[in-house]
Parts: structure tokens; C-alpha cells; sequence
């Protein structure tokens, strides 16, 4: 179960990783920021469509990567724009070739620069209070970093909150003029490294420990076109955008 979970909180950055859901300011390269000054959000489309871009958002594009290890596709795509605390915030919904979709709600927003995730997290029984991920960034250059660290809270029926303490480092580890994946070649290519160590000390998982690496592919704006960690990779097979 725990593994289920856990694969969940990557989907939407690798196309997600984890921020304080609870409080209204967030922590970036060592300055406070509030919630309400984002730059660029799901109000503004004319502005990201002229600019260069990691994922394109606009309602209608789609995603679909296969992951050899499991041998189907999974499809991510924006179906709307729903409204948090004030903010706009473009939905992102994921199925499967199988037909099945996940029952955890995903949201991304932009905030300048940095794409800003809404999480919740509904696998296995599990259901996990609305968290924030800062995963990707554009502008960026090889070897920029930033780190995030977050308290994820489960609720279980009939047994104590289980919580979870993720750290994750981001890092810009390549820089591609262009790049060939699944047959493909793409120009601009970026790869993003996330290096994540995540524990838990409440019950039944009170010894619980766990580091990963991923490395994520993004062709600027295309999206993600590439993603592998150390027992598993997946490759963008076909894409829509608006």
C-alpha cells in the first residue's frame, strides 16, 4: 500500500513531488512568499503562450508517457480550471490504458517562474490533507537547486493520522541544444534530477525510511518527454497542445 501512495506524489511533475499545505506563505531560495503574489496563473493564458516554457498549460493539452516497466500508457490531461483560497489553478486528470483514472486531485498554477502544485492524495484508503509542490521551474541553468521539505498528513478510517516528512532536493543536472528519446528528437531539452528521502515515525509505518532519485526529461514547450529512476522508465509516446 505504502508503495502506491508514495508512486502517487511523483505523477504530475514526472508529470509531482511536496510543500506546507496548511500555512498561506511558503519558503523559496530563502525568501517568504505569500500565495497571493503569483505572477502568472490559470487567469493569464496569453502570457504563457508567448513565453518559453518546461509544460505548457492550457486547457486541452494531454500527455501521454509509457512506462516500459508496466507495460501500459498513462495519460495526464488539463480538463479545466477550479478555484482555491482565491487562486486559479488548472486540473489535471490522470488514467490509464486500462481505462482507469486516479481518484487523487491534482492542480497546477504558475507563480512567475515556478509551477505550484495542489495535492491530495485518495490510494490504498489513504486519504492525505491538500499539500503544495514547487517541482519544476523554467529559466533555469545547469547545476540551479532548490530544496523542499513537507509534512503530509493521512487520515485512515479507524486508526491515527499517519505522517509522512519528505525532503527533496531538486537539480537542474543537464542542458540539451537536442535530445533523442523513443526514436524522437526533441530541442531544448532540460533535466531536472529529484533526490528525495522520506520518513515517517507515527504507526504502523514508525520505522519507515525510503530515499529515491529520478530524473525527469522536459523539452521546452513540449512538457515531460522522459523519465526514469533506477528500476523503471517511461517515455512520452503522443502529446496534444492547445
Amino acid at each position: 500500500m505504502i508503495k502506491q501512495v508514495l508512486f502517487s506524489l511523483v505523477i504530475v511533475f514526472g508529470l509531482i513531488s511536496c510543500e506546507d499545505p496548511v500555512h498561506e506563505e511558503y519558503e523559496m531560495d530563502g525568501e517568504i512568499h505569500d500565495w497571493s503574489d503569483n505572477g502568472n496563473n490559470g487567469d493569464n493564458e496569453d502570457d504563457e503562450d508567448d513565453a518559453d516554457v518546461y509544460l505548457p498549460l492550457a486547457v486541452g493539452n494531454w500527455w501521454t508517457m509509457e512506462v516500459n516497466s508496466q507495460g501500459a500508457t498513462q495519460t495526464s490531461k488539463i480538463t479545466g480550471i477550479d478555484q482555491f483560497d482565491g487562486e486559479s489553478y488548472y486540473r489535471l486528470e490522470i488514467s490509464d490504458s486500462n481505462g482507469a483514472t486516479s481518484e487523487s486531485s491534482y492542480h497546477i498554477r504558475k507563480d512567475g517562474d515556478n509551477y505550484i502544485a495542489r495535492v491530495l492524495i485518495n490510494s490504498a484508503g489513504m486519504v492525505s490533507d491538500p499539500y503544495f509542490v514547487l517541482g519544476l521551474k523554467d529559466n533555469v541553468s545547469m547545476e540551479d537547486s532548490w530544496n523542499e521539505v513537507v509534512e503530509i498528513v493521512y487520515h485512515i478510517d479507524g486508526i491515527d493520522d499517519i505522517i509522512f516528512n519528505t525532503d527533496t532536493t531538486y537539480t537542474v543536472v543537464e542542458m540539451y541544444d537536442s535530445y533523442e528519446s523513443n526514436g524522437v528528437t526533441y530541442e531544448n531539452v532540460m533535466v531536472l534530477q529529484s533526490h528525495e528521502f522520506t520518513t515517517s515515525s507515527t504507526p504502523p509505518y514508525e520505522n519507515y525510511s525510503a530515499e529515491s532519485i529520478k530524473n525527469t526529461f522536459y523539452a521546452l514547450n513540449i512538457g515531460q518527454i522522459e523519465a526514469y529512476t533506477g528500476t523503471s522508465i517511461a517515455y512520452l509516446v503522443d502529446y496534444h497542445l492547445e
